[in-house]
């Protein structure tokens, strides 16, 4: 096949790594694969070098409209069996732009839309969505969501997880509590340090490392310091080894106000840690309260706090939840996801 990706930008988030994981997958196994770059020219992750990458903003195409209008001429150029484009934006500028090529385009919303703001990309979405080829949802709570005219055309794909998740060897582990993901709003960091610090007390021993970067981390700073807790609650930056750093940890938390599916936290699902999380969508895909980790509502200080103090009181739930979350991993592998990555596209291709 021949397919070219549309995303804003391949820097930080789990929309981009996914992305990422996915064209790395398909050019690998012998396919044309293009990523085009609609918002901004950055790039975190690692990309294979036959994978061609193209900023649509080159050459001063600086406005939305010049960016439009280049993305048609070139993708018709191009002729690619399928596009594949992630988030709402993205999504809705390229279905546009290419509305009446005949090209094949399969969107894929990668958040919880309940939540999008302004509410008018939702709007827009709904009105776009139907001339797509397919959509791709990573749960059940967000085809939901759609009414029926776009949930009957949509599939739902969980997030994958890369080899070096399931290579790691079980450690010793370090008397730490450890969260990663951006530091945004959204991830609602200073729920969990708020928690944190009602229980510190109890488990002196208990540190507190958040793994990530974003235009929260003054914030979160001045409230660390204003809390007294500098030399417990750490602020580690992004980092290449964050993976190899959550399989030393204790227990890992998910504080989030909402997600599409938290790649953080599935990773740490994979790696066989317990876990503490709010009920944001994707939860209810793998998880069972109480069985295999804690999940409180969301918002909720105090019983997120509860929550960490259970699992850290109680060794032997620590072990049994660390057991069924390496145990039934297994389902993100990313050779499995990639399969039904590959069979949509193929079907989408052979039916145009």
């Amino acid at each position: 096949m021949k397919l070219i990706f549309c995303i804003p930008h391949i820097s930080t988030g789990g929309a981009e790594r996914v992305m990422s994981i996915l064209a790395n997958k398909f050019v690998f196994i012998g396919n044309e694969v293009e990523i085009i770059l609609l918002s901004l020219n950055k790039r975190s992750y690692e990309i294979a070098p036959n994978v061609k990458i193209t900023y649509a903003g080159d050459n001063g195409r600086n406005s939305l409209f010049d960016r439009m209008k280049w993305l048609r001429r070139y993708v018709k150029q191009k002729r690619p069996d399928v596009v594949v484009v992630f988030l709402v934006k993205a999504y809705c500028m390229t279905l546009l732009s290419l509305y009446g090529t005949k090209i094949p385009v399969v969107a894929s919303e990668r958040n919880d839309p309940r939540f999008t703001k302004p509410f008018f990309w939702n709007v827009l979405s709904f009105m776009l969505l139907p001339s797509a080829a397919h959509f791709v949802v990573q749960t059940q709570r967000i085809k939901d969501f759609y009414p029926n005219r776009i949930s009957f055309n949509t599939s739902i794909i969980l997030n994958p997880v890369s080899d070096i998740v399931f290579n790691l060897n079980q450690v010793k582990k370090e008397k730490v509590i450890v969260s990663a993901g951006r530091l945004f709003p959204q991830k609602n960091h200073k729920l969990l340090i708020n928690a944190f610090e009602l229980i510190c007390q109890s488990f002196p021993e208990y540190s507190l490392h958040i793994y990530g970067d974003g235009p929260c981390k003054e914030e979160l700073e001045k409230l660390i310091i204003h809390k007294n807790l500098s030399n417990r609650v750490l602020l580690k930056g992004r980092s290449d080894r964050v993976i190899i750093e959550m399989n030393k940890a204790t227990l890992f938390c998910l504080s989030s106000d909402y997600e599409g599916m938290s790649n953080a936290l599935i990773e740490a699902f994979c790696l066989g840690l317990p876990i503490v999380t709010t009920d944001v969508s994707g939860v209810e895909s793998f998880i069972k309260d109480g069985r295999n980790a804690l999940v409180v509502k969301t918002g909720d200080t105090h019983a997120f706090a509860a929550a960490m103090c259970r699992l850290l009181s109680d060794e032997h739930l620590r072990n049994s939840m660390a057991g069924i979350n390496k145990d039934e991993g297994k389902r993100f592998h990313v050779d499995d996801i990639f399969t039904q990555w590959n069979s949509l596209l193929l079907e989408v291709v052979h039916k145009e």
